[in-house]
Protein backbone atom coordinates (compact mmCIF):
# COMPACT_ATOMS: atom_id res chain seq x y z
CA UNK A 1 0.00 0.00 0.00
CA UNK A 2 2.75 2.28 0.65
CA UNK A 3 4.67 1.70 -2.12
CA UNK A 4 1.72 2.20 -4.10
CA UNK A 5 1.36 5.45 -2.97
CA UNK A 6 -2.40 5.16 -1.96
CA UNK A 7 -2.32 7.66 0.60
CA UNK A 8 -1.17 10.08 -2.12
CA UNK A 9 -3.97 8.95 -4.61
CA UNK A 10 -6.09 11.56 -6.38
CA UNK A 11 -9.12 9.25 -5.40
CA UNK A 12 -10.69 10.03 -2.09
CA UNK A 13 -12.19 6.86 -1.79
CA UNK A 14 -8.73 5.41 -2.51
CA UNK A 15 -6.75 7.96 0.15
CA UNK A 16 -9.82 6.70 2.80
CA UNK A 17 -9.88 2.86 2.31
CA UNK A 18 -5.77 3.39 2.98
CA UNK A 19 -6.20 5.62 6.19
CA UNK A 20 -8.24 2.84 7.37
CA UNK A 21 -6.49 0.33 6.30
CA UNK A 22 -3.19 1.33 8.13
CA UNK A 23 -6.03 1.65 11.13
CA UNK A 24 -5.66 -1.90 11.60
CA UNK A 25 -2.06 -3.00 10.96
CA UNK A 26 0.55 -3.63 13.23
CA UNK A 27 2.81 -0.30 14.22
CA UNK A 28 5.50 0.69 11.62
CA UNK A 29 7.90 3.73 11.20
CA UNK A 30 7.37 3.93 7.74
CA UNK A 31 3.86 3.83 7.95
CA UNK A 32 3.51 6.56 10.86
CA UNK A 33 6.09 8.91 8.24
CA UNK A 34 3.67 8.04 5.39
CA UNK A 35 1.00 9.11 7.52
CA UNK A 36 2.66 12.50 8.13
CA UNK A 37 4.09 13.32 4.89
CA UNK A 38 0.36 12.56 3.70
CA UNK A 39 -1.02 15.28 5.79
CA UNK A 40 1.70 17.57 5.58
CA UNK A 41 0.95 19.27 2.88
CA UNK A 42 -0.01 23.07 1.87
CA UNK A 43 -3.24 24.51 1.82
CA UNK A 44 -4.92 20.86 2.40
CA UNK A 45 -8.29 20.72 3.53
CA UNK A 46 -10.44 17.35 3.97
CA UNK A 47 -13.85 16.42 5.30
CA UNK A 48 -14.53 15.36 8.47
CA UNK A 49 -14.61 11.63 7.55
CA UNK A 50 -11.16 11.73 5.67
CA UNK A 51 -9.48 13.61 9.19
CA UNK A 52 -11.35 10.91 11.27
CA UNK A 53 -9.75 7.97 9.64
CA UNK A 54 -6.54 9.83 9.68
CA UNK A 55 -6.91 9.98 13.70
CA UNK A 56 -7.16 6.90 13.44
CA UNK A 57 -4.18 5.44 11.37
CA UNK A 58 -2.33 8.00 13.38
CA UNK A 59 -2.90 6.63 16.52
CA UNK A 60 -2.08 3.61 15.61
CA UNK A 61 1.44 4.63 14.10
CA UNK A 62 2.14 6.82 16.85
CA UNK A 63 5.81 6.68 17.86
CA UNK A 64 6.66 7.60 14.40
CA UNK A 65 4.09 9.78 13.27
CA UNK A 66 4.79 12.02 16.14
CA UNK A 67 8.65 11.64 15.49
CA UNK A 68 8.09 13.17 12.09
CA UNK A 69 6.36 16.43 13.42
CA UNK A 70 8.62 19.46 14.15
CA UNK A 71 8.58 21.11 17.00
CA UNK A 72 6.65 24.16 15.57
CA UNK A 73 4.04 21.83 14.52
CA UNK A 74 3.91 19.85 17.83
CA UNK A 75 3.38 23.64 19.83
CA UNK A 76 0.86 25.08 17.47
CA UNK A 77 -1.17 21.70 18.01
CA UNK A 78 -0.79 21.62 21.49
CA UNK A 79 -2.11 25.17 21.93
CA UNK A 80 -5.08 24.13 19.60
CA UNK A 81 -5.71 21.66 22.18
CA UNK A 82 -5.82 24.96 25.25
CA UNK A 83 -8.10 26.20 22.54
CA UNK A 84 -11.04 23.73 21.11
CA UNK A 85 -14.22 25.44 22.16
CA UNK A 86 -16.20 26.16 19.10
CA UNK A 87 -17.59 30.00 18.66
CA UNK A 88 -20.67 30.31 20.06
CA UNK A 89 -22.77 33.39 20.02
CA UNK A 90 -25.27 34.03 23.05
CA UNK A 91 -28.28 35.44 21.06
CA UNK A 92 -30.12 35.96 24.13
CA UNK A 93 -29.60 35.78 28.04
CA UNK A 94 -31.76 38.57 28.87
CA UNK A 95 -29.50 39.57 31.80
CA UNK A 96 -29.71 42.94 29.98
CA UNK A 97 -33.25 43.68 29.70
CA UNK A 98 -35.16 45.86 32.41
CA UNK A 99 -38.07 43.58 33.69
CA UNK A 100 -42.01 43.98 32.23
CA UNK A 101 -40.19 44.94 29.10
CA UNK A 102 -38.58 43.55 26.05
CA UNK A 103 -36.40 45.16 23.68
CA UNK A 104 -34.68 44.39 20.17
CA UNK A 105 -37.40 41.77 19.72
CA UNK A 106 -40.36 42.28 17.14
CA UNK A 107 -43.54 40.94 19.04
CA UNK A 108 -46.53 39.81 16.87
CA UNK A 109 -49.95 38.59 18.35
CA UNK A 110 -51.38 36.05 15.62
CA UNK A 111 -54.63 35.05 16.99
CA UNK A 112 -56.42 35.49 20.88
CA UNK A 113 -54.84 37.22 23.50
CA UNK A 114 -51.46 36.81 24.86
CA UNK A 115 -48.42 39.00 25.98
CA UNK A 116 -44.48 38.85 26.37
CA UNK A 117 -42.10 40.35 29.01
CA UNK A 118 -38.89 39.85 30.74
CA UNK A 119 -39.48 38.38 34.45
CA UNK A 120 -37.09 38.66 37.51
CA UNK A 121 -36.68 34.42 37.05
CA UNK A 122 -34.48 32.65 34.90
CA UNK A 123 -32.98 28.83 34.97
CA UNK A 124 -29.60 29.99 36.39
CA UNK A 125 -29.83 33.94 36.39
CA UNK A 126 -32.21 36.36 36.91
CA UNK A 127 -34.15 37.05 33.82
CA UNK A 128 -35.69 34.86 30.93
CA UNK A 129 -38.66 35.73 28.70
CA UNK A 130 -41.53 34.76 29.60
CA UNK A 131 -45.27 34.24 27.40
CA UNK A 132 -48.07 34.13 28.44
CA UNK A 133 -51.43 33.09 26.81
CA UNK A 134 -54.79 33.90 28.12
CA UNK A 135 -56.98 31.07 29.14
CA UNK A 136 -59.01 31.70 26.48
CA UNK A 137 -56.03 31.11 23.92
CA UNK A 138 -53.26 32.82 22.12
CA UNK A 139 -50.75 32.53 19.80
CA UNK A 140 -47.68 34.50 20.18
CA UNK A 141 -44.36 35.15 18.70
CA UNK A 142 -41.19 37.06 19.58
CA UNK A 143 -38.45 37.34 17.02
CA UNK A 144 -34.92 39.14 16.09
CA UNK A 145 -32.96 38.95 12.94
CA UNK A 146 -29.59 37.32 13.15
CA UNK A 147 -26.53 37.36 11.27
CA UNK A 148 -24.86 33.99 9.84
CA UNK A 149 -22.47 32.82 7.76
CA UNK A 150 -23.60 30.91 4.47
CA UNK A 151 -23.16 27.48 3.80
CA UNK A 152 -22.17 27.04 7.11
CA UNK A 153 -23.81 24.15 10.28
CA UNK A 154 -24.78 25.51 13.25
CA UNK A 155 -26.15 23.83 16.51
CA UNK A 156 -28.29 26.06 18.01
CA UNK A 157 -29.69 25.67 21.76
CA UNK A 158 -32.34 26.79 24.18
CA UNK A 159 -34.39 26.21 27.44
CA UNK A 160 -37.66 26.12 27.99
CA UNK A 161 -39.98 26.03 30.69
CA UNK A 162 -44.08 25.33 30.68
CA UNK A 163 -46.95 25.45 33.10
CA UNK A 164 -50.20 24.51 32.43
CA UNK A 165 -49.56 25.11 28.70
CA UNK A 166 -52.87 23.17 26.48
CA UNK A 167 -52.55 23.22 23.18
CA UNK A 168 -55.78 23.69 20.98
CA UNK A 169 -56.64 22.18 17.43
CA UNK A 170 -53.35 21.73 15.71
CA UNK A 171 -51.31 24.13 17.32
CA UNK A 172 -48.19 22.96 18.94
CA UNK A 173 -47.30 24.63 22.05
CA UNK A 174 -43.60 26.30 22.66
CA UNK A 175 -41.29 26.17 20.41
CA UNK A 176 -38.12 28.31 19.08
CA UNK A 177 -37.59 28.09 15.29
CA UNK A 178 -35.73 29.85 11.78
CA UNK A 179 -38.31 30.22 9.28
CA UNK A 180 -36.39 30.61 6.42
CA UNK A 181 -34.01 27.35 7.74
CA UNK A 182 -37.12 24.91 5.41
CA UNK A 183 -36.85 20.80 5.95
CA UNK A 184 -40.02 18.98 5.32
CA UNK A 185 -41.41 22.19 7.71
CA UNK A 186 -39.46 25.13 9.49
CA UNK A 187 -36.28 24.52 11.32
CA UNK A 188 -37.61 24.48 15.11
CA UNK A 189 -37.09 22.44 18.65
CA UNK A 190 -39.66 19.83 19.90
CA UNK A 191 -42.43 21.97 21.29
CA UNK A 192 -43.27 21.53 24.58
CA UNK A 193 -46.76 21.82 26.33
CA UNK A 194 -48.30 20.98 29.67
CA UNK A 195 -45.82 21.58 33.52
CA UNK A 196 -42.15 20.76 32.40
CA UNK A 197 -39.14 22.31 34.47
CA UNK A 198 -36.57 23.76 32.53
CA UNK A 199 -35.21 21.58 29.59
CA UNK A 200 -32.45 21.96 26.77
CA UNK A 201 -33.72 21.81 23.16
CA UNK A 202 -30.70 21.90 20.37
CA UNK A 203 -30.91 21.39 16.65
CA UNK A 204 -28.49 21.75 13.87
CA UNK A 205 -28.90 22.91 10.48
CA UNK A 206 -26.87 24.15 7.36
CA UNK A 207 -27.64 27.89 6.53
CA UNK A 208 -27.36 27.37 2.78
CA UNK A 209 -27.06 31.12 1.03
CA UNK A 210 -28.10 32.76 3.69
CA UNK A 211 -27.05 35.40 5.49
CA UNK A 212 -29.28 36.62 7.75
CA UNK A 213 -31.87 34.06 9.66
CA UNK A 214 -35.13 35.19 12.13
CA UNK A 215 -35.02 33.41 15.38
CA UNK A 216 -38.55 33.09 16.84
CA UNK A 217 -39.51 32.32 19.78
CA UNK A 218 -43.23 30.73 20.25
CA UNK A 219 -45.95 29.83 22.21
CA UNK A 220 -48.74 28.68 20.13
CA UNK A 221 -48.25 28.09 16.73
CA UNK A 222 -50.48 26.98 13.54
CA UNK A 223 -53.20 27.52 16.55
CA UNK A 224 -53.73 28.87 20.03
CA UNK A 225 -52.85 27.57 23.70
CA UNK A 226 -53.41 28.55 26.93
CA UNK A 227 -50.98 29.01 29.81
CA UNK A 228 -47.15 30.39 30.10
CA UNK A 229 -43.41 29.42 29.21
CA UNK A 230 -40.25 30.85 29.99
CA UNK A 231 -37.41 31.12 26.94
CA UNK A 232 -33.60 31.19 28.44
CA UNK A 233 -30.19 30.76 27.33
CA UNK A 234 -30.90 31.40 23.57
CA UNK A 235 -27.41 29.97 21.79
CA UNK A 236 -25.95 29.03 18.57
CA UNK A 237 -22.64 27.28 17.79
CA UNK A 238 -20.75 27.71 14.84
CA UNK A 239 -19.88 23.92 13.57
CA UNK A 240 -17.82 24.81 10.29
CA UNK A 241 -18.72 24.62 6.75
CA UNK A 242 -21.40 22.63 5.65
CA UNK A 243 -19.11 20.29 3.39
CA UNK A 244 -17.31 19.24 6.96
CA UNK A 245 -14.30 20.24 5.71
CA UNK A 246 -11.43 20.70 7.71
CA UNK A 247 -8.28 23.41 7.10
CA UNK A 248 -5.11 22.39 8.79
CA UNK A 249 -6.01 18.51 9.10
CA UNK A 250 -1.93 18.57 10.02
CA UNK A 251 -2.66 20.31 13.35
CA UNK A 252 -6.27 18.50 14.21
CA UNK A 253 -4.76 14.80 13.73
CA UNK A 254 -1.53 16.05 15.46
CA UNK A 255 -3.43 17.40 18.37
CA UNK A 256 -5.78 13.90 18.67
CA UNK A 257 -2.60 11.87 19.16
CA UNK A 258 -1.02 13.98 20.99
CA UNK A 259 -4.37 13.51 23.60
CA UNK A 260 -4.71 10.31 22.90
CA UNK A 261 -1.34 9.19 24.06
CA UNK A 262 -1.31 12.20 27.45
CA UNK A 263 -0.74 8.87 29.43
CA UNK A 264 2.37 8.09 27.99
CA UNK A 265 3.92 11.23 29.27
CA UNK A 266 3.23 13.62 26.58
CA UNK A 267 1.36 16.03 29.07
CA UNK A 268 -2.01 14.31 30.58
CA UNK A 269 -5.29 17.21 31.03
CA UNK A 270 -5.67 16.08 34.62
CA UNK A 271 -9.37 16.50 36.04
CA UNK A 272 -9.83 17.98 39.77
CA UNK A 273 -9.32 14.37 41.00
CA UNK A 274 -6.04 14.04 39.48
CA UNK A 275 -7.20 11.69 36.71
CA UNK A 276 -6.52 11.76 32.85
CA UNK A 277 -8.99 12.97 30.41
CA UNK A 278 -9.71 10.50 27.61
CA UNK A 279 -11.53 11.14 24.23
CA UNK A 280 -13.46 8.54 22.29
CA UNK A 281 -15.51 8.93 19.59
CA UNK A 282 -17.04 7.51 16.15
CA UNK A 283 -16.36 7.75 12.24
CA UNK A 284 -19.95 8.19 11.12
CA UNK A 285 -21.57 5.61 8.76
CA UNK A 286 -18.02 3.70 8.69
CA UNK A 287 -19.03 1.73 12.08
CA UNK A 288 -15.87 2.64 13.64
CA UNK A 289 -14.40 4.12 16.78
CA UNK A 290 -12.06 6.82 15.77
CA UNK A 291 -9.20 5.87 18.03
CA UNK A 292 -7.35 2.24 18.00
CA UNK A 293 -5.94 2.57 21.26
CA UNK A 294 -6.44 4.23 24.60
CA UNK A 295 -3.95 4.59 27.45
CA UNK A 296 -3.45 4.83 31.08
CA UNK A 297 -2.06 4.00 33.84
CA UNK A 298 -2.91 0.91 36.11
CA UNK A 299 -5.32 2.31 38.80
CA UNK A 300 -5.37 5.77 37.34
CA UNK A 301 -8.41 7.43 37.77
CA UNK A 302 -10.00 8.73 34.28
CA UNK A 303 -12.75 10.84 32.53
CA UNK A 304 -13.55 9.20 29.03
CA UNK A 305 -15.40 11.27 26.90
CA UNK A 306 -17.35 9.45 24.63
CA UNK A 307 -18.66 11.46 21.69
CA UNK A 308 -21.24 10.08 18.87
CA UNK A 309 -20.54 11.85 15.67
CA UNK A 310 -22.51 8.64 13.81
CA UNK A 311 -26.30 8.72 13.22
CA UNK A 312 -27.23 6.02 15.17
CA UNK A 313 -27.26 5.27 18.84
CA UNK A 314 -24.33 3.95 19.94
CA UNK A 315 -21.97 2.67 23.53
CA UNK A 316 -19.11 1.69 24.65
CA UNK A 317 -18.32 -0.95 26.74
CA UNK A 318 -14.53 -1.62 28.66
CA UNK A 319 -14.23 -5.44 29.15
CA UNK A 320 -11.53 -7.98 30.86
CA UNK A 321 -9.00 -9.04 28.38
CA UNK A 322 -9.89 -11.64 25.50
CA UNK A 323 -13.77 -11.56 26.48
CA UNK A 324 -14.78 -10.33 23.84
CA UNK A 325 -16.25 -12.82 21.87
CA UNK A 326 -18.29 -13.89 25.07
CA UNK A 327 -19.52 -10.47 25.68
CA UNK A 328 -20.18 -10.31 21.58
CA UNK A 329 -22.52 -13.47 22.03
CA UNK A 330 -24.59 -12.45 24.84
CA UNK A 331 -25.23 -8.73 23.11
CA UNK A 332 -26.70 -10.77 20.24
CA UNK A 333 -28.84 -12.52 22.70
CA UNK A 334 -30.33 -9.10 23.49
CA UNK A 335 -32.14 -8.59 20.56
CA UNK A 336 -35.06 -11.34 21.93
CA UNK A 337 -34.75 -9.43 25.18
CA UNK A 338 -38.22 -7.16 25.35
CA UNK A 339 -36.13 -4.79 28.09
CA UNK A 340 -32.76 -4.84 25.67
CA UNK A 341 -33.29 -1.24 24.84
CA UNK A 342 -33.72 0.05 28.54
CA UNK A 343 -30.67 -1.92 29.28
CA UNK A 344 -28.57 -0.06 26.76
CA UNK A 345 -27.85 -3.22 25.25
CA UNK A 346 -24.88 -3.75 28.33
CA UNK A 347 -25.06 -7.66 29.03
CA UNK A 348 -25.41 -8.73 32.04
CA UNK A 349 -22.15 -9.95 32.88
CA UNK A 350 -18.62 -9.70 35.19
CA UNK A 351 -17.21 -9.37 32.04
CA UNK A 352 -18.25 -5.23 31.64
CA UNK A 353 -15.97 -3.95 33.91
CA UNK A 354 -17.48 -0.23 32.65
CA UNK A 355 -20.10 1.59 30.22
CA UNK A 356 -21.62 4.24 28.73
CA UNK A 357 -25.39 4.23 28.07
CA UNK A 358 -26.56 4.07 24.49
CA UNK A 359 -25.77 7.58 23.47
CA UNK A 360 -27.96 9.36 21.01
CA UNK A 361 -26.36 10.96 17.68
CA UNK A 362 -24.63 14.38 18.11
CA UNK A 363 -24.63 13.84 22.04
CA UNK A 364 -21.73 13.16 24.62
CA UNK A 365 -21.58 11.05 27.81
CA UNK A 366 -18.41 11.49 30.12
CA UNK A 367 -17.78 8.14 32.06
CA UNK A 368 -15.75 8.40 34.90
CA UNK A 369 -14.04 5.53 36.08
CA UNK A 370 -10.44 3.77 38.25
CA UNK A 371 -8.18 1.90 35.62
CA UNK A 372 -8.07 -1.40 36.64
CA UNK A 373 -4.30 -2.76 38.81
CA UNK A 374 -3.59 -5.02 36.21
CA UNK A 375 -1.51 -3.78 33.00
CA UNK A 376 -2.95 -5.26 30.26
CA UNK A 377 -5.19 -4.97 26.98
CA UNK A 378 -8.92 -4.45 27.74
CA UNK A 379 -11.02 -4.42 25.35
CA UNK A 380 -13.46 -1.61 24.15
CA UNK A 381 -16.68 -2.55 21.90
CA UNK A 382 -20.21 -0.70 20.91
CA UNK A 383 -22.93 -3.93 21.58
CA UNK A 384 -25.84 -1.89 20.03
CA UNK A 385 -26.98 -4.96 17.96
CA UNK A 386 -24.79 -5.86 14.91
CA UNK A 387 -22.22 -3.41 15.97
CA UNK A 388 -19.69 -5.50 18.38
CA UNK A 389 -17.96 -7.31 15.94
CA UNK A 390 -16.56 -3.82 14.11
CA UNK A 391 -16.46 -1.05 15.93
CA UNK A 392 -13.84 -2.03 18.78
CA UNK A 393 -10.85 -0.21 20.16
CA UNK A 394 -8.40 -0.92 23.36
CA UNK A 395 -7.90 0.47 26.51
CA UNK A 396 -4.33 -0.34 27.17
CA UNK A 397 -3.34 -0.18 30.94
CA UNK A 398 0.01 0.18 31.71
Amino acid sequence: MLKAKSLEDSDGQVRLAAFLALSGVPASADAGKALFAALDQPNLTLDQWMVDAAKIAASNHHTSFLASARPEQIAAARQALKNPTLPTLTLADFENSPVGALTGWDVQLTSGAARAQVVATGRTSSRSLELKAAASGGDIRVSRKVAVKKNTRYDFSYYVKTQDVVTQKKSLGALALFPEIQRARPAMGVAMKDTADWSRMRLQFDTGEFEEITLECVLGYEGTVAGTAWFDEITLTDLGPSDETIAQPLQVVLGHVIQQQSGSGLGAASDSLGGVELKLGVIPDVMKYDVAELSVKAGEKVRLTFQNKDHMQHNALILSPGRVDAVGALADAMLTDPRALSKNYVPDSPDVLFFTPLVNPGETYVLAFTAPSQPARYPIVCTFPGHWRMMQSVLVVK
